[in-house]
């Protein structure tokens, strides 16, 4: 996929360890991605999908508030088969 299909592409980032946030943040910047977050916790990436859809997310599932499952729903709801996807990592 070349930058310019990326460009409207959004990265959901959730993960407590700032400096992994902040790598996943750097890789996918650097990869022609908009950055949703990174958040800390599920709660507040959940507020965040409330008013915007995303193409990937990468979601530490040993957040500080332990809801990572509450994002399941609101990220398959919003989900193209074809173009979107989510992980769901370990700590």
């Amino acid at each position: 996929m070349t930058k310019s299909r990326r460009d409207n592409k959004i990265c959901l980032i959730v993960d407590d360890q700032p400096l992994a946030s902040l790598d996943l943040t750097f890789e996918f910047a650097r990869s022609g991605f908009k950055i949703a977050g990174p958040f800390v916790t599920c709660t507040e990436a959940d507020k965040n999908l409330q008013h915007r859809s995303v193409s990937i997310a990468i979601i530490d599932k040993t957040d500080r508030d332990g809801s990572f499952e509450r994002l399941y729903d609101p990220l398959r709801a919003k989900e193209n088969p074809r173009n979107h996807s989510f992980r769901i990592r370990p700590g």
